[in-house]
């Protein structure tokens, strides 16, 4: 966008705030044709981090406002684990207990990742955003399981766990991160969460 000038404006807001207003615009080539505009809706977003843009009040006021915060992790643990539940469903009793360890283990990767200073985005690390579609891919490599190829092998849907995280969140570090931090990440995490289950 430009840059707000003296009196607090800037050229393309205003150029929206016209046509919203008059809910017209001219012809680029023929000036002297109106063009009338009708059903037409205009929807703006900023990402969490970049949302403290601000846009004149004389434009904005066109605009319903909605702020979403964040789910509680309590929240997004239970729906993971829910879904994750009813698919090991029909797989053995012994794979059926599992699915709370693997999402409580996948939230502790993924809190300790999302807090690891080392992991944050960078000019050079700009691909290391994480976030809950990376949880959800995890969960869904998960969904992709079969009971017919885990009959009474829990340790393999441990490894299934592991591969899908390895795919999601190491596939995106760079070799030092990953050595660092996920390796020590996933060794305390297997242990923790899966060593429980009597994996």
């Amino acid at each position: 966008m430009a840059f707000a000038d003296h009196y607090g404006t800037q050229s393309a807001i205003e150029l929206l705030k016209q046509i919203v207003d008059y809910k017209n615009t001219y012809h680029l080539e023929d000036l002297e044709m109106l063009i009338k505009l009708k059903d037409f809706l205009i929807c703006a977003s900023f990402n969490p981090k970049m949302g403290s843009g601000v846009i004149s009040n004389r434009m904005q006021r066109f605009f319903t406002t909605l702020a979403i915060s964040k789910p509680p992790n309590d929240t997004v643990t239970g729906i993971y684990k829910r879904i994750l539940n009813d698919h090991f469903r029909k797989f053995d009793k012994k794979i059926q207990g599992m699915a709370d360890g693997c999402i409580e283990a996948l939230n502790r990767v993924f809190q300790k990742i999302l807090v690891e200073a080392k992991l944050s985005p960078t000019a050079r690390k700009f691909f290391y955003k994480f976030n809950l579609r990376d949880v959800s891919r995890v969960v869904e490599g998960l969904l992709q399981s079969k009971p017919d190829f885990y009959r009474g092998e829990p340790h393999e849907i441990a490894k299934l766990w592991l591969h899908e995280s390895e795919r999601v969140f190491k596939d995106r570090l760079f070799p030092e991160d990953y050595e660092v931090y996920f390796e020590k990440l996933k060794k305390v995490t297997e242990f923790e969460e899966f060593e429980k289950e009597k994996v």
